[in-house]
C-alpha cells in the first residue's frame, strides 16, 4: 500500500474559501513537514502571504511555526528564529497555548543548535510547564528530551541521562522516539555504558524509518560507538549506509561528518590514503556550506593525521585553526546569548509597559541612550538624564546588586560633569540598601532640606539586579505619573545592569579556562605573540613548556569526566603554587598545558622538573574515596634570535614533548 501523502495542491484544490485553503495548509504541513520538507517549505512560503491577506491569524502562525521547524531540521538555526518568534507572538494574540507551548520548545531546539544552551534550557522548561498545564504529556515529553540533549552537550552527562530516562515515562510522537533513543544513545557511550548506548542507537534507527535527517545521525552516532569498541568493519559498514542516505538528500554536513567517522575506519584498519582523502573533503565541504563547528572537527582530524605521519609543523597549523575556529564560535555563542537574553527582556518588558510607552513615545529615544552603554558610570548618567525628562531627579543613584546588598554604585548629580559620578549620598544608600533586601519601591517625604526620594529595586525576569534611587527637593514631587515613568525608565537600567555583568563575564569567559581558572588558550596564543616581542625588542630570555597529563584518558575512562576534572583541577594548582607570579601559565587544550617562564632553558628544565616531581608525589582525591597518582610529560624550547616569529619555538618545545612520551613519560625534555 503507498503510504506517501498527499500532492498540497491536490488538497488544496479542494478548498475555494481562503480561510478554508488556510487551515488545509496547516493540517497537511502538521502531518508531512518532516516526511517531504521540500515540498513543505514551498507550500509554506507559498501559502503564508495568502494566509496573512485572508487574515487568518491563527493560520499564518502554524505556518511560521513549520517554517522555523523546517529551518531547525537542516540545521538552518539563524534563519529558524525569526520565524518562530513571529510564530509565538501570534499564538500569543490568538490565546493559544498549545501552540506557545510548542513554539517554546523549538525556539529552545534553535538556540540549541547555536550552542547558547542556557536559553534553551530556559525555553524547554516553559516548555514543559505549558504542557503540563495543558496535560500535553507528548509535549512535556519533548521538552525532556530536548532538556537531555542540551545537558549532553553541555558535558553535564549524569544530569542528562536522569532527564532521558524520566522521558520514558512520557508518551509521544514516533519521531520523538527515535530522538529519545538517540539522545539516550548519546548520554550512555558518554558514561561508559557501550551495551546500552548500542542498544538505543539501533533503536533509534528503527525508529527513524524514513526520515533520513534523524537516520543519518544516528548511524553516526552508531558508528562512531563501534570505532570505540574495535569493531571496525561494521562502523565502516554503516557509514557507506549512512554516505548513501546524505548522498541522496544532498546532505553535505552530515555527508562530511561521516567522512571524518570513515577516516577513523579507514585509519583502524590501515588504509590511510583513504583516510586523508576522506579528511580533505570533510574540510572542503564544511568550508563551502559555512559550518565552522564541521569544519572544526575536520582540522582537529586532520591534525591528528598529519601528526601521526610526523609532519609536526601543518599539524600544529591545523590544530591552532582548529582552536580558531572553536573560539569564534564560542564567541559567537557568548554574543548570541547576550543578544537573546536582551531580545528576551526587552519582549517582556514591552509587554508589562506598552500602553504606557505608546503614551510616553520620549521613552524609546531614553532606552536606546541607556542600555548603549556597558560602562557603569555611563548608564548612570544616561539613566539620569532619562530620568529628568520624565521626573524631577536632580540627584541619581544607580547601583548593582549583591546578595541583596548594594554593590559597586555611582551618583550622578544634575549639572556636574563626570568627575562628580563618584561621589556618594548615605540617605540614597540607606533607600537603596532598604528597596533591594525587601525587594519593593521606597518612598521618603521629610521636611525640608531633604525633599523626595525614591528607592526601586530593578528586576530582570526572577534576578534583582540592582537599585535605582532618584531625590528631589520638593516635597510629593513624585506622584503617580512620574512614577509609571520612573519605572519604565528602571526597566531600561535593569536590562542595562543585566548588559553590563554579562559583558563583564564575558570579558572573563574570553581570557579564563573555566575549569581550571588558569590562562584559556586565546589567551595563552596573545601571551606567546606578546613575549615574542618583548624577546626582539629587550633580548629577554623567555622560555616555551608544554605539558602533557600522561594517560589522561585512562582516567577519564576509568573513573568518568568528575575524576578528570578534579585531575586537571589540581594540576592547576600545583601550575600555580610552583610557577612565579611573573610566569605565563594556561589550559593548552585537553589535558595539555603551557608555561612561558620568563628564564633560559635550564631555569625552565629546573622549573619543569620540580612541577614534574610535586605532580608525581601529589595524591589526588576523586569520587568514591579513591585517591589517584598521576604523572606528566614535559617539552621545552625557547625563544631564538633567528626565529620570525613565535610558532618555532612552540613547535619545537611540542616535538621536544613527543621525545618525553617515546623516553616512556614522566620526564622532561628539551630541544633548544
Amino acid at each position: 500500500m503507498d503510504d506517501s501523502p498527499l500532492s498540497p495542491d491536490e488538497v488544496l484544490a479542494r478548498e475555494g474559501d481562503p480561510t478554508a485553503r488556510a487551515l488545509a495548509a496547516v493540517e497537511w504541513l502538521s502531518a508531512n513537514f518532516r516526511k517531504s520538507p521540500d515540498q513543505a517549505k514551498a507550500l509554506a512560503e507559498r501559502e503564508l502571504a495568502l494566509a496573512r491577506s485572508a487574515g487568518t491569524g491563527s493560520a499564518v502562525a502554524w505556518i511560521q511555526f513549520y517554517i522555523g521547524w523546517i529551518h531547525v531540521d537542516r540545521d538552518q538555526y539563524e534563519a529558524a528564529l525569526p520565524a518562530l518568534e513571529e510564530a509565538r507572538l501570534g499564538f500569543e494574540r490568538g490565546a493559544e497555548p498549545a501552540g506557545i507551548a510548542r513554539t517554546f520548545n523549538a525556539i529552545g531546539a534553535a538556540y540549541l543548535g547555536l550552542g547558547v544552551y542556557d536559553l534553551a534550557l530556559d525555553y524547554f522548561e516553559r516548555c514543559s510547564e505549558c504542557a503540563e498545564a495543558l496535560d500535553r504529556p507528548d509535549m512535556a515529553g519533548a521538552a525532556l528530551i530536548n532538556t537531555a540533549d542540551c545537558l549532553y552537550e553541555l558535558e553535564r552527562y549524569e544530569e542528562a541521562r536522569e532527564v532521558i530516562e524520566r522521558a520514558v515515562d512520557y508518551r509521544v510522537f514516533a519521531h520523538n522516539e527515535a530522538v529519545r533513543h538517540h539522545v539516550a544513545g548519546m548520554v550512555y557511550r558518554a558514561l561508559g555504558r557501550k551495551a546500552e548506548a548500542e542498544s538505543q542507537l539501533l533503536a533509534a534507527l528503527k525508529k527513524a524509518g524514513d526520515v533520513d535527517f534523524q537516520s543519518v545521525e544516528s548511524i553516526r552516532a552508531l558508528a562512531e560507538l563501534y570505532l570505540d569498541m574495535g569493531r571496525f568493519d561494521e562502523a565502516s559498514a554503516l557509514v557507506e549506509r549512512g554516505l548513501r542516505v546524505a548522498d541522496r538528500e544532498n546532505d553535505r554536513l552530515h555527508g562530511a561528518q561521516l567522512r571524518l567517522v570513515r577516516a577513523k575506519a579507514d585509519k583502524a584498519l590501515g588504509r590511510k590514503d583513504r583516510a586523508l582523502a576522506d579528511i580533505q573533503a570533510a574540510i572542503a565541504t564544511t568550508e563551502a556550506i559555512g559550518s565552522r563547528k564541521g569544519e572544526a572537527d575536520a582540522y582537529k582530524a586532520l591534525s591528528e593525521e598529519l601528526r601521526d605521519a610526523g609532519d609536526f609543523e601543518r599539524s600544529l597549523g591545523a590544530i591552532l585553526h582548529h582552536q580558531e575556529l572553536k573560539d569564534s564560535i564560542r564567541t559567537e555563542q557568548i554574543n548570541r546569548r547576550i543578544v537573546g537574553i536582551k531580545e528576551e527582556q526587552a519582549r517582556r518588558e514591552a509587554s508589562l509597559y506598552r500602553e504606557r510607552l505608546e503614551q510616553l513615545s520620549i521613552l524609546g529615544e531614553i532606552g536606546r541612550k541607556i542600555t548603549s552603554s556597558l560602562d557603569l558610570v555611563g548608564i548612570a548618567e544616561a539613566v539620569r538624564s532619562g530620568a529628568a525628562r520624565l521626573a524631577d531627579a536632580p540627584i541619581l543613584l544607580l547601583g548593582t546588586a549583591a546578595k541583596r546588598k548594594l554593590g559597586q554604585f555611582v551618583v550622578v548629580v544634575a549639572g556636574r560633569g563626570p568627575e562628580a559620578a563618584h561621589g556618594g549620598d548615605p540617605g540614597l544608600e540607606a533607600i537603596a540598601a532598604r528597596c533591594l533586601l525587601s525587594r519593593k519601591e521606597e518612598l521618603e517625604e521629610e521636611a525640608e532640606p531633604e525633599g523626595s526620594a525614591l528607592g526601586m529595586p530593578l528586576v530582570v525576569g526572577e534576578r534583582l539586579v540592582g537599585a535605582l534611587c532618584v531625590r528631589s527637593p520638593r516635597l510629593g514631587a513624585y506622584d503617580k505619573g512620574q512614577l509609571e515613568g520612573l519605572r519604565a525608565v528602571a526597566a531600561y537600567a535593569a536590562i542595562a545592569l543585566e548588559n553590563h555583568r554579562l559583558f563583564r563575564q564575558v570579558e572573563d569567559l574570553a581570557a579564563i579556562d573555566p575549569l581550571t581558572g588558569l590562562l584559556n588558550r586565546r589567551s595563552l596564543m596573545s601571551c606567546l605573540q606578546e613575549e615574542y616581542k618583548q624577546r626582539r625588542r629587550y633580548g629577554r630570555d623567555v622560555s616555551v613548556v608544554i605539558i602533557d597529563l600522561d594517560r589522561f584518558k585512562t582516567v577519564n575512562d576509568s573513573f568518568g569526566h568528575e575524576a578528570g576534572d578534579l585531575v586537571l583541577i589540581a594540576f592547576a594548582g600545583i601550575l600555580r603554587q610552583i610557577s612565579r607570579e611573573s610566569d605565563r601559565v594556561g589550559r593548552y587544550g585537553g589535558e595539555e598545558f603551557l608555561l612561558l617562564p620568563g628564564t633560559d632553558l635550564e631555569g625552565a628544565a629546573a622549573l619543569s622538573e620540580r612541577i614534574r616531581i610535586a605532580l608525581a608525589e601529589a595524591e589526588i582525591e576523586v569520587p568514591n574515596g579513591r585517591k589517584l597518582s598521576i604523572t606528566a610529560s614535559f617539552g621545552i624550547s625557547a625563544f631564538e634570535s633567528r626565529d620570525p616569529g613565535p610558532e618555532l619555538a612552540l613547535s619545537r618545545a611540542d616535538q621536544a614533548l613527543y621525545s618525553s612520551k617515546n623516553k616512556g613519560r614522566n620526564c622532561v625534555s628539551v630541544l633548544p
